[in-house]
């Protein structure tokens, strides 16, 4: 679920990181995707795992804003029950998140590192039938999960 864009130097690459909780049985699910980690493509053409890392401590227990796409911050994708996607923006008063990273580590399956976000926000979509936007509220959620390198 991770996204990049892979720039020739001297212009940085950049990855955001995307992680998603859901169930084959019920379409409902919950993604978070979260960036943007920079690097130097032509010194690396992944992040190292230190800079993967790094990145995932530096941002640990600190707020971090919502971001459309997850570019420069957080963005929460909801699918309910009926497959319908509602949308976090940038632009709504009052949201708030928060990562805490559990445990970093590397085994036969890649680097990742494992977190829970604390958060709470609005997400949108828009009704078919009327074309107006609906919002709904999700209060004090708590995502436990992990972003592979």
């Amino acid at each position: 679920m991770n996204s990049e864009d892979i720039n020739p130097s001297p212009a940085l690459s950049f990855k955001t990181y995307g992680t998603k909780i859901s169930s084959f049985y019920n379409p409902q699910a919950v993604q978070i995707k979260f960036g943007t980690l920079d690097w130097d493509a032509s010194a690396n053409s992944q992040p190292t795992v230190t800079m993967f890392n790094d990145w995932h401590t530096n941002n640990s227990g600190i707020p971090i804003s919502f971001s459309d796409l997850g570019a420069n911050g957080i963005e929460v994708e909801y699918t309910d029950n009926n497959g319908v996607t509602w949308l976090s923006r940038e632009t709504d008063p009052g949201q708030e998140a928060n990562f805490q990273v559990k445990e970093q580590a590397s085994d036969n399956t890649g680097d990742y590192s494992i977190f829970s976000c604390d958060f709470t926000c609005k997400v949108w979509r828009i009704n078919p039938q009327t074309n107006l936007e609906e919002s709904l509220d999700i209060t004090n959620a708590k995502f436990t999960s992990w972003f592979k390198r």
